[in-house]
């Protein structure tokens, strides 16, 4: 004879335990049983010769969970003799009132449920609102998390633990792993991580959304008048960020300056840059970052650099006996300049630079003896301070040659004869003695000599003498000598 008992199963939260309680129950010998999730109770068709009350409640509990025969509808025993019954009896069994225990099982769920949603209301508001935190508000979400994470969830828990024990698992198993490893994860990094221990509590942070960085307003950027400096005059814009963004200068491209700004932005400031030379035109452009790589970029101006005027330079060279010439070398460091240049002997020059130069100035004549020195003076575009007036050394030219030594030169004139009270010439060979005279500065008194008569005549000649003198000779194969202040010329007649 078959015998039908309702157990009153406890600790299944899912269907996969009612599955697994009723596969327990069907593995014993004599054994039939149904399993009702929804009423958490089995309906046990057995055999007792073959399967005790002991050996059913035995098997659910080996699956994990917990079982007692329920009451009769008279309050009796559970197990009654049964060898017909029809489906309406048997809904009608399962669908009764479990009674009062059951109602104090629905209203312990119900109690633990409100007390745990009153803890974890503020957790979540806390978390997701950034105007409800403060000062190591994290520590309080950890302290009302907890009990929810435990106690709340201690059915699941425990439920997970039976499984366990019994070599199984469940929903339950999942829901109590997903609980502990969240809750143990926030509380480790709460604590510490990786094995570093945090020696004090983060500060607390809002949840700000980035965008891109505000419009730039207009920058200007002008040389400063020292080397290779400029400055650049801006205000930052908002980045949009939540931390201090990232303020880079860009000299034709490339960062040389960066800083930190307000997330906010900054009012106007300047900065002061250094490029690569002086007197070359730089593109340069600013651009602000923020924590997100979003960035904005300004306007480009452009920039030339320059310096402090070096003095100029200036030197006097004798190229000739005569012949002077200046040189000047200037550098306007990056400016314009202009170099006014002057001699005293009244000659001037006017060249102009912007970087480093040097003019080798036209060659110019003075007198014998003369001496003469050079001058430079400087004018700035910039307004920048100028060097003094620079000079030359001085130059001296060569005094004049000597004059070159009086010559007499001699020869046989114009043939002829004369005879009167100043002398006689009447043979064939008489002719003028011919003279030229040459570097006498004056009239000079000149003697004839003849070699086979002496002196015959004296005569003054100009000093510019150059023909036939008036004076005759007439002897063959004799010489004739003219002697004039000192200085000979003869010639053999």
């Amino acid at each position: 004879m078959t015998t039908e008992l309702d157990l009153d199963l406890t600790g299944m939260t899912c269907a996969s335990c009612a599955n697994r309680v009723e596969k327990k129950l069907n593995r014993l010998d004599g054994v039939d049983a149904t399993v009702n999730f929804a009423l958490h109770r089995a309906r046990v068709a057995y055999d007792p010769d073959q399967a005790d009350v002991d050996d059913l409640v035995d098997a659910v509990r080996s699956a994990g969970y917990d079982a007692a025969p329920a009451p009769s509808p008279d309050h009796g025993a559970g197990a009654h003799e049964m060898p017909e019954h029809d489906a309406a009896d048997e809904h009608s069994m399962a669908a009764h009132d479990h009674g009062p225990t059951d109602d104090a099982g629905v209203t312990a769920l119900r109690n633990r449920l409100l007390i745990c949603a009153a803890l974890a209301t503020p957790v979540v508001a806390i978390a997701m609102v950034p105007a409800l935190q403060f000062r190591n508000w994290q520590w309080l979400l950890l302290t009302l998390a907890s009990p929810v994470a435990i106690w709340g969830a201690w059915p699941f828990h425990r439920a997970a633990w039976n499984a366990a024990r019994h070599g199984t698992t469940s929903m339950d198993t999942l829901v109590s792993v997903g609980v502990l490893a969240a809750y143990t994860y926030s509380v480790v990094a709460r604590t510490s991580f990786l094995g570093v221990p945090r020696t004090s509590p983060p500060q607390s942070a809002e949840i700000t959304p980035i965008g891109t960085p505000g419009k730039w307003q207009a920058i200007t950027a002008a040389a400063t008048g020292a080397n290779q400096a400029v400055k650049v005059t801006f205000a930052v814009p908002p980045s949009r960020g939540k931390v201090q963004s990232t303020v880079a200068i860009l000299v034709n491209g490339s960062a040389v300056d960066t800083f930190s700004a307000s997330a906010a932005g900054e009012a106007t400031q300047s900065r002061t840059i250094s490029v690569p030379s002086n007197g070359v035109d730089y593109s340069i452009q600013m651009r602000v970052c923020n924590e997100a790589d979003n960035c904005s970029e300004s306007n480009t101006v452009s920039a030339n650099a320059y310096g402090p005027i070096p003095a100029p330079g200036i030197s006097l060279s004798k190229d000739g006996p005569t012949t002077f010439q200046v040189h000047v070398s200037g550098d306007g460091n990056g400016r314009k300049i202009n170099l006014h240049v002057w001699t005293d002997s009244g000659r001037t020059w006017d060249v102009s630079t912007t970087a480093s130069n040097s003019w080798d100035l036209g060659q110019y004549g003075v007198s014998f003896s003369q001496g003469d020195q050079a001058h430079v003076t400087v004018s700035d575009t910039a307004g920048r301070g100028v060097p003094g007036q620079a000079n030359s050394n001085g130059q001296t030219a060569d005094p004049p040659p000597p004059p070159p030594p009086p010559t007499v030169t001699v020869w046989k004139g114009t043939a002829g004869t004369i005879n009167n009270a100043t002398g006689s010439c009447t043979s064939a060979a008489c002719a003028q003695v011919g003279v030229r005279l040459a570097n006498f500065g004056a009239s000079v008194s000149c003697t004839f000599s003849g070699s086979n008569v002496g002196a015959f005549w004296t005569k003054s000649l100009p000093a510019n003498q150059n023909g036939d003198t008036g004076v005759y000779f007439g002897f063959l194969g004799r010489t004739v000598t003219v002697t004039c202040g000192g200085h000979t010329g003869s010639v053999v007649w």
